[in-house]
């Protein structure tokens, strides 16, 4: 508006210009108060997404593993994570400046856009602090899982020892008589026997999941032949 005096001569008459200065200035404050407003949506929503996004993953590390194989998926999840919260973290100074450029303006905030500004700050550093807190947690039930499947290893070996008698002795079922018995023990004999392959190759999978060595099951190979 420094541009425009208060008032001009054009020739013999003078122009009196307040009414033009204070018309654009109008126009130059409601455009400015639409682009700040402008600015505080898109900080809102980039605070949304970005909010959501950091809660997926404090959820994924929170997740109780039923087992091993689960508790694996979440431990590597979680050696992934800093790579992603490097690249939310440049998201988020992004969403900072946004917040920085509003203050400038004396955008009035209310308490729940303040409450989510700063969470959003400190978001990175609550999750290397809860990676921190499952990461211990899931070191005590890695052990707990690890126990489970010896306990679970040492019935597995007597079952197996008792299969290996039941098919040793399978040749006393030989009366002709009752082949139709006979045919249901066998069949059901086989089941089971498939049924323990496809445990010995679970305990394998597992062993190597814990980092020991794999406990060789040749005998079941041996019965099921």
């Amino acid at each position: 508006l420094e541009s425009i005096p208060k008032a001009a001569t054009v020739s013999m008459f003078q122009v009196n210009c307040h009414e033009l200065r204070t018309f654009l200035a109008g126009k130059h404050r409601k455009i400015a108060e639409l682009c700040v407003e402008v600015i505080a949506k898109r900080t809102r929503e980039a605070n949304k997404a970005l909010h959501e996004q950091m809660q997926e993953m404090q959820l994924t590390l929170r997740k109780m593993p039923p087992n091993i194989e689960e508790l694996t998926k979440i431990t590597e999840y979680m050696n992934s994570l800093p790579r992603e919260v490097d690249k939310k973290q440049v998201e988020i100074g992004e969403c900072m400046k946004n917040y920085d450029i509003l203050n400038e303006f004396l955008f009035e905030m209310n308490k729940e856009d303040l409450n989510k500004q700063w969470d959003l700050f400190g978001a990175p550093k609550a999750l290397y602090e809860l990676m921190d807190k499952q990461r211990a947690f899931l070191d005590k039930e890695k052990e707990k899982f690890m126990e489970k499947m010896v306990g679970s290893q040492e019935e597995f070996n007597d079952t197996l020892n008792n299969s290996e008698i039941t098919v040793r002795n399978f040749h006393q079922y030989n009366d002709i008589n009752d082949y139709e018995e006979i045919a249901k023990k066998a069949e059901n004999l086989h089941d089971k026997l498939q049924q323990y392959v496809d445990q010995s190759k679970t305990f394998n999978n597992r062993e190597a999941l814990f980092d020991r060595d794999q406990t060789d099951y040749s005998q079941l190979h041996q019965i099921v032949k």
